[in-house]
């Protein structure tokens, strides 16, 4: 059996009608993967990789049926309302603890996560901080219809490259030695080819990600994922690029949507070959991106309202 992001950890769960409540400790020395994000040369847990945690939890529970049938009916999944009031810090070769909430909502569930904050000598100083809340949309079960979508999932549109021209490497260099994020092994396959087109502010950004997962974990070359957490990762690492050509140093924070599309728990369509459009969103400072298959164009992914923050603040969530 496959390794999740929770397999490799110390688990306990306990489930009621009105919650499910699972305490995990996460060893560094396993989840290599954490090592591959870096924030003021600090190792932060990004949001995907703490929903896809959740999900784990959650695979393991009787809601675990719910996500097996999504998926073979092949019914989109969707979080909304996503919100992480603190970066998740994680301090020397210690293992962390995380705690991990779901409550059932009309339509769905709500997931928290809340983790023990450490000092240097990995002696907790503040417990259970949240660092992140969203809202899970499920899909009917009852209906026997393929179609049959959670409410308010926005349908994704495929923007044409035309009229874009092709960014130099000398900019994407220039980028990466004021940049304050630091991506490590698990993202050193990017293509580094962008297309930009000025008169919608839209970037194509492409991605080969196909070998990724096998850093995921010490002990297991092909990790199993509830969702395509490592394409969303390889969509969201192009964000401060793209404030950076608007001439911000953006930093990515909260979002209003995750959807994992139809196909979402397809191995093909979770790695490989991407492209991320990124497009301004209908507030300020948001953007929206689609990720796709670069074969086809197949969407897999679709962020909406993601928030660019001007700079790294405690709020601060990928």
């Amino acid at each position: 059996m496959k390794s999740t992001l929770v397999a490799l950890s110390k688990l306990n769960i306990s489930e009621s009608a009105k919650e499910i409540v699972a305490d995990v400790w996460l060893d560094l020395s396993q989840h290599r993967y954490l090592y591959s994000h870096k924030l003021n040369n600090q190792v932060v847990i990004p949001s995907v990789f703490l929903l896809e945690m959740g999900l784990g939890v959650l695979s393991r529970t009787s809601f675990g049926e719910e996500l097996t049938q999504a998926s073979a009916k092949q019914q989109s999944l969707c979080w909304q309302n996503i919100t992480a009031p603190r970066l998740a810090y994680l301090i020397g070769q210690t293992k962390q603890h995380l705690q991990v909430h779901w409550r059932p909502m009309e339509n769905g569930l709500v997931l928290t996560i809340c983790y023990d904050k450490l000092n240097e000598q990995g002696q907790c100083v503040r417990p259970a901080l949240t660092v992140l809340s969203a809202e899970l949309l499920l899909p009917s079960l009852n209906s026997k219809s393929a179609a049959d979508e959670p409410r308010n999932v926005t349908t994704p549109t495929t923007e044409e490259i035309t009229n874009a021209y092709l960014i130099p490497r000398q900019v994407i260099d220039d980028y990466k030695d004021l940049s304050p994020g630091k991506l490590g092994i698990l993202f050193c396959t990017l293509e580094f080819r962008y297309y930009w087109q000025q008169q919608k502010h839209c970037l194509w950004a492409y991605s080969d990600i196909s070998n990724s997962a096998q850093y995921c974990f010490s002990s297991e070359s092909d990790p199993c994922f509830v969702s395509p957490v490592l394409a969303c990762m390889s969509a969201i690492q192009h964000l401060p690029f793209y404030g950076y050509l608007q001439g911000q140093v953006a930093i990515p924070a909260s979002i209003d949507q995750i959807t994992y599309l139809p196909g979402w728990q397809n191995k093909d369509n979770n790695q490989g070959k991407l492209i991320s459009q990124i497009t301004p969103s209908n507030k300020p400072h948001h953007v929206d991106i689609l990720l796709m298959r670069q074969d086809n164009l197949h969407p897999i992914a679709l962020l909406t309202g993601y928030q660019l923050l001007p700079k790294v603040t405690a709020r601060s969530a990928a």
